[in-house]
This record gives C-alpha cells, sequence and structure tokens, in this order.
C-alpha cells in the first residue's frame, strides 16, 4: 500500500503487512484520520493516518465469525463514526465497530465484487449493489439489520434510477418491498429516495 501525494505524483509512504496479501477496497473514515484496508486474506485492517501505522485489524469478534472469503469493499459510515461496512465474496455485509474491534452483526445475501456499498446521511440507511441480475440493488434498515426494500435494475448502464415526471411508468421507477407490494418512484419524494447514492 502506497500514500501519493496528488499534485506532486510522489510517493510519500508505503507499507507492505503480509506480501502474500492482495488488497482489493479501502476507505478514509470522514475526517480523515484513519484508513480500512481489506482484500484476500479476509482481514480488515485500520491505520492511524497521523503515523502511517497499522493502529488494529478486524476479523471475528464474539459468536461472529467475520468473513470467510474475499473482501471486496469496505465503507465508514459517515453518520456513525464507529461504523464500517465491509462485504465481498462470501454473500454477506457485516458491520463492524471500531470500539469493538470486529462484527457487531451481519446480513446475508449481497455478492460484493466492488465498491458498491454507500450510507444515507440518517446513519442508518445502507444500499448495496450485487454482482447479479436479480436482487442487485438492495436498500437496508441497520436499526433493525434488516433488508427494506429491493430497487428494480436491468442491468444497464444507462437505466436512470429516478422515476419519469410523466404519467408513464417504466421498470425503472419501481420499487418492491418485502412484502412483495410495489411502490412507484413517482409516489415518493426525492428525499424518501435519497439513498445515499447522491449527496
Amino acid at each position: 500500500m502506497k500514500h501519493w501525494h496528488a499534485t506532486s505524483g510522489k510517493c510519500l509512504h508505503s507499507v507492505q503487512e503480509d506480501p502474500e496479501n492482495h488488497l482489493y477496497a479501502m476507505d478514509f473514515n470522514i475526517d480523515g484520520s484513519l484508513l480500512a484496508v481489506a482484500g484476500r486474506d479476509k482481514h480488515i485492517r485500520i491505520y492511524d493516518e497521523s503515523t502511517k501505522s497499522m493502529a488494529f485489524k478486524m476479523k471475528e469478534y464474539g459468536d461472529l465469525p467475520g468473513h470467510s472469503n474475499r473482501i471486496f469493499c469496505v465503507k465508514f459510515n459517515r453518520g456513525n463514526v464507529n461504523m464500517l461496512a465491509s462485504a465481498g465474496w462470501d454473500n454477506t455485509v457485516m458491520i463492524n465497530d471500531l470500539r469493538y474491534r470486529g462484527p457487531v452483526a451481519c446480513m446475508y445475501g449481497p455478492h460484493i465484487c466492488g465498491e458498491t456499498i454507500d450510507f444515507r446521511s440518517d446513519g442508518y440507511t445502507m444500499v448495496t449493489g450485487s454482482y447479479r441480475m436479480d436482487d442487485a440493488i438492495e436498500v437496508w434498515d441497520l436499526r433493525m439489520f434488516k433488508r427494506s426494500r429491493v430497487i428494480d435494475w436491468e442491468g444497464a448502464g444507462t437505466q436512470s434510477l429516478v422515476a419519469d415526471t410523466d404519467d408513464s411508468q417504466s421498470e425503472a421507477g419501481h420499487l418492491e418491498n418485502e412484502e412483495g407490494k410495489e411502490d412507484t418512484m413517482s409516489e415518493r419524494t426525492q428525499s424518501e429516495l435519497d439513498l445515499g447514492i447522491s449527496r
């Protein structure tokens, strides 16, 4: 892992904790003081940005064993400074608490293969994007650690998640809740649909 000076393009610092480990994901916390990295070895490492040294690493905690496969996304919750979500090929999202240095909750389902986790500013709404055609975009309520809805997605990069303003309804304008009842995006305000995808 290397730290670069963006303006000059110079490498300021480099560190290699394990030459056999490949890093696939990283994220800074909201004030830039901590950096989370993860990858092949299924551990999450937290670095102190002021000292450029590893503060601690996380995997299992209590009854939760941590990830069982490669981690492809780590994401700090801007609304909760102690929360870090992680996910990857094991179809599980782990909610990690920095105070306990490990996972405190997990949700099975999302197959994460890239940086496809984000949080709404309320601190408890999370959206995940999975590498699959069915249930690709899911919204989660972290107050109950349960999926609250699914956003239909056809897989096309040009598909819009914003409803049309006219009376016609498109496939992109439908939400499906856990009871299978469909709601149209046009029936909801933009603030209700602010899932942290754009802020």
